[in-house]
Formats: C-alpha cells, structure tokens, sequence
C-alpha cells in the first residue's frame, strides 16, 4: 500500500479541463462557474486500513472514509450526484476509484489520484471526457 505518499494536506494549483468534465457530469452552467473558480484543500489522512479524503471548499465540502477494495455508499457526491455506489483500489502507487449512479441511470466515473513530481495528480474520467486536478502539498 503506497498511502504514506498521499497523507496529509493538499491544495489545488492547477486544472485542466475541469470544465468540460462538469458539463459530461450534467452540472448545471451557474455550479461549473463557481466550481471553476474555487481552489479547494483535500486532506488524507490513514487509521489502521481506512483512508479518508476530506475535500473542502468555500461552496461545497466532503468527507469519505474507506477502505481500499469494498465498496461504499455516498449519500450524496460532490457533484450532486444521489446514492453513488464507490469503490477505491491500489494499482500500484496510484489510488484508483469508480462510481456508478442508481441503477437505471448513466452516471459511471473513474478516478485516479497519482503523486508526480511531488504533487497530486487526481485524473478523472466520465465517458469520454477527462481532466487533471493538480494538488500541491501544504502541510
């Protein structure tokens, strides 16, 4: 398990397509101007074999905890999205993740959160549409 690579705090630096990847998510124009705009924080931290990622921003805010390889319930995701079924693995030294909406609705995400050149790179996919979320550590 590579998570000592991933604990502590991060602070977003840069984004690539961010835009694009909330309009594949179906948000709404208003929520993906202010989502542009924000530099959230994502801190990590591990206890025994659970990880929790809390990301926190002045508009919206998350917590998780889990453990790597069972599968969990989000009441509510980040993105709005209701009752998204989650699931993160190690592949090798990255932490890779897939959600999936009810069923009956196209709501299927990826997501792989990777440390290069000492920073965060969290990739995530929705169809064919992707983009890079760029963390740089603080604390």
């Amino acid at each position: 398990m590579a998570s000592e690579h991933f604990i502590g705090k991060w602070e977003l630096c840069d984004s690539k397509n961010f835009d694009g990847y909330m309009l594949a998510m179906g948000v709404g124009f208003a929520t993906r101007k202010i989502a542009n705009n924000l530099k959230p924080t994502t801190e990590i931290s591990v206890n025994d074999d659970k990880i929790t990622i809390a990301t926190k921003s002045t508009f919206k805010s998350q917590s998780i905890t889990f453990t790597p390889g069972e599968p969990y319930n989000m009441p509510e995701s980040i993105d709005g999205r209701k009752n998204v079924e989650a699931v993160q693995n190690w592949e090798g030294e990255a932490l890779a993740e897939s959600q999936k909406g009810p069923a009956g609705e196209d709501g299927f995400t990826t997501g792989k959160r990777e440390i290069k050149d000492g920073k965060m790179v969290y990739t995530l996919q929705r169809k064919d549409v992707s983009c890079e979320r760029i963390y740089k550590k603080s604390a």
